[in-house]
C-alpha cells in the first residue's frame, strides 16, 4: 500500500475519535446504485487498414450490455473547532458481456474538511481512486494510431490509482481578500509492457501559490496570483532517460464572485512558464510558454433552471509518454427541474488535445478533438430513491492525415437507480 493509501486509511480510523472529541453529532449516508448500459463502440474503433503484418485485439464498433452496481457510505460530523469533517469510501463493479478483459471494480476513498473562524475560511479535500482491472491494454495497430486523446474510456477500465488532493485557506481583508492554496494530482498506472499495445506511464502535477483581491464591488474581485510546482512523466520502457518531466510557474489574472444575482464567474488566465530536465529531447527546447486558463460561469436565470460553462486550457504530461500535448475541455450545461420529482439535464462537451509543437523527433504527431453531447432525464421515486435514463453520443476525429485510427463515434444508453439514506 503507497503513502497515500496509508494517509487515507490513517483519517478513515483516526475519524471516531476526532468526530467524537468534537462532542457534536455525526451521522451516516449509504449510498447503493444500479445501472444498465449499452456502449455501442467499447474499443473506440470505428475501423481502418492495420499496419503491415499486425493484428488487433481492438474490433471495429463492438457493443456490450454492460452492468454496473454500487455500494458507499460516507460518515458526515465536526473535528472540532477545524470545522465539518465528511469520510467516505465507494466501491462500483462493472461487467461487460461477453468483454471479460473491460472487466474492472473502482473502489474510491475521500475526505474533506471545511471551516471557518474570523476573517478565515478553509477547505481541504483528498482522495484515491483504486481500479482493479486488466494490466494490458487493447492492441490497436490501426495507421494512424489508437483512438482520440488516448481513449480515455478505455485507459480508465485498466488497473491503476489516481491521487487527487487540494487544499484552501481565504482570509478577508478591508477591500479584498487573500489566499494560500496547493493542490495535486497522480495517476499510477499498473499496466505492463507489450509491443502493439497502448502503453501507459505515470503522471502527476504538484503546485501551491498564493492570490491576492481586490473587490471591484461587494461579492466581485480582481484577482492576480502565482502558482509554482512541477509535472512528472515517468519513462517509457525500455528504460531510457526520454520524459517531459517540467518545473512550472504561473502568473494568473482573473476575477472571482457575482456579476449580479444570476451570474456567477470565477476565471484565471496567463502564462505558464515552463522548464524541462535534460530528459526531453534537446531539439524540442527545454523552455516553452503556453497558455494557461481556467474558469467556471454559471448563469441561473430562475429556480428551475441552471446554465454552467466550464473549461480548462494547460499543457499536460501524455498518458502514452515521451512528450507533453495542449489539453484544452470546455463542457456547456444546462439542468432545468420541472418540479420537485422531475428534472432533465443536456451537456455537450468539447474536447481538443494537440502535441504537434511537442511531438518527440521520429515521432509522429497528433491532433485530435472529441465531442460529447448528452441529455438525461431523473425522476425523484421517493425520498430515498432516484430513477434515471442517459444518453450521449461521442464522435472523436484525428484532424491531422492518415490516422483513421484515432476516429470513432459511440453511444451510450443507460438506466440507473440510486438510493440513499
Amino acid at each position: 500500500m503507497d503513502k497515500r493509501a496509508l494517509f487515507l486509511v490513517g483519517i478513515l480510523g483516526a475519524a471516531p475519535a476526532a468526530l467524537n472529541a468534537a462532542d457534536a453529532p455525526a451521522k451516516f449516508v449509504a449510498e447503493a446504485a444500479a445501472r444498465v448500459i449499452y456502449d455501442s463502440n467499447v474499443f473506440l474503433q470505428d475501423g481502418g487498414p492495420l499496419l503491415a503484418g499486425a493484428t488487433t485485439s481492438a474490433p471495429a464498433r463492438e457493443g456490450a450490455w454492460v452492468t454496473s452496481t454500487a455500494a458507499g457510505v460516507a460518515w458526515i460530523g465536526r473535528a472540532g473547532d477545524a470545522g465539518k469533517l465528511e469520510l467516505g469510501y465507494r466501491a462500483e463493479v462493472f461487467r461487460f458481456d461477453g468483454l471479460a478483459t473491460e472487466n474492472h471494480d473502482d473502489h474510491r476513498v475521500r475526505a474533506a474538511l471545511a471551516g471557518a473562524r474570523g476573517a478565515a475560511t478553509w477547505d481541504v479535500a483528498v482522495s484515491e481512486l483504486w481500479t482493479n482491472g486488466a494490466h494490458l491494454a487493447p492492441l490497436y495497430n490501426v495507421v494512424g494510431g489508437g483512438p482520440a486523446i488516448g481513449g480515455e474510456p478505455v485507459r480508465a477500465r485498466r488497473s491503476q490509482s489516481i491521487f487527487k488532493g487540494s487544499a484552501r485557506l481565504t482570509v478577508k481583508q478591508t477591500g479584498g481578500w487573500w489566499r494560500a492554496m496547493a493542490a495535486g494530482l497522480a495517476q499510477d498506472f499498473h499496466t505492463g509492457f507489450a509491443s502493439g499495445c497502448a502503453s501507459y506511464v505515470d503522471r502527476a502535477e504538484y503546485s501551491a501559490g498564493a492570490e491576492f483581491a481586490r473587490e471591484l464591488r461587494p461579492g466581485l474581485a480582481w484577482v492576480i496570483g502565482a502558482r509554482a510546482g512541477r509535472q512528472e512523466q515517468k519513462d517509457r520502457p525500455p528504460t531510457v532517460a526520454l520524459n517531459s518531466t517540467n518545473d512550472l510557474v504561473r502568473v494568473l489574472a482573473g476575477v472571482e464572485g457575482r456579476l449580479s444575482p444570476q451570474w456567477k464567474i470565477d476565471l484565471r488566465a496567463g502564462p505558464d512558464f515552463r522548464r524541462f530536465t535534460a530528459a526531453q529531447p534537446a531539439a524540442l527546447g527545454r523552455s516553452r510558454v503556453p497558455p494557461y486558463v481556467e474558469a467556471a460561469i454559471a448563469w441561473t436565470p430562475d429556480a428551475a433552471d441552471t446554465v454552467s460553462l466550464s473549461g480548462l486550457h494547460r499543457l499536460w504530461p501524455a498518458s502514452s509518454g515521451r512528450g507533453v500535448y495542449e489539453d484544452s475541455t470546455w463542457e456547456l450545461g444546462w439542468k432545468h427541474a420541472f418540479d420537485q420529482v422531475w428534472a432533465l439535464r443536456a451537456a455537450q462537451k468539447f474536447a481538443d488535445a494537440d502535441n504537434h509543437r511537442d511531438a518527440y523527433p521520429g515521432t509522429k504527431a497528433w491532433h485530435d478533438q472529441i465531442l460529447t453531447t448528452t441529455c438525461a432525464a431523473e425522476y425523484r421515486w421517493s425520498k430515498h430513491v432516484v430513477l434515471d435514463a442517459a444518453i450521449a453520443r461521442e464522435a472523436g476525429e484525428g484532424l491531422l492525415p492518415n490516422t483513421p485510427g484515432r476516429a470513432y463515434t459511440r453511444v451510450l444508453c443507460s438506466l440507473g437507480a440510486t438510493g440513499s439514506w
